[in-house]
């Protein structure tokens, strides 16, 4: 691997700065998409889209908030016609919640300009550095994924 002026990719300075740099990627599609949207609603949008359809109750344990906070931010995300809420048919007490079409269609975009950003730095690669930077992340994402299960047991 190549040295740059900053150090080994690998060194943990360099690992900083990618790290930094990519979440300033994310940051910038976040802050155009879910505007002004409080960090609590953002990380029940992004529960709920990953369940597809889930409880208040599931959201709250999945975004580390009580029942009550949670519910009030649902009711937000419900006002801005971003999730649908709806009574449980096993449980009449419980609700459950989904993306509307216009909940999902902050993920369709977010999705088509990180698609976008990937082509244009794809585009910076020959075909053999594609495939050589492919073959690392698939080894980072089977390491990653291996020390989740781990600590999940």
């Amino acid at each position: 691997m190549q040295a740059t002026a900053h150090g080994s990719l690998l060194d943990t300075a360099s690992m900083v700065r990618l790290r930094r740099a990519w979440l300033r990627e994310i940051w910038r599609v976040l802050l155009v998409e879910l505007g002004d949207l409080s960090l609590a609603q953002a990380a029940a949008l992004f529960y709920v889209e990953n369940e597809d359809e889930a409880t208040v109750h599931a959201v709250a344990a999945g975004i580390h908030r009580s029942l009550s906070a949670t519910s009030r931010v649902v009711d937000g995300l419900v006002r801005l016609g971003l999730l649908d809420r709806r009574e449980d048919p096993r449980d009449r007490r419980s609700k459950r919640v989904r993306l509307t079409r216009k909940g999902a269609g902050i993920f369709e975009r977010m999705e088509r300009r990180r698609r976008e950003r990937v082509a244009r730095f794809r585009g910076l690669l020959s075909s053999r550095e594609k495939r050589q930077v492919e073959g690392i992340l698939e080894r980072f994402l089977e390491a990653l994924i291996g020390e989740s299960e781990a600590a999940a047991d």
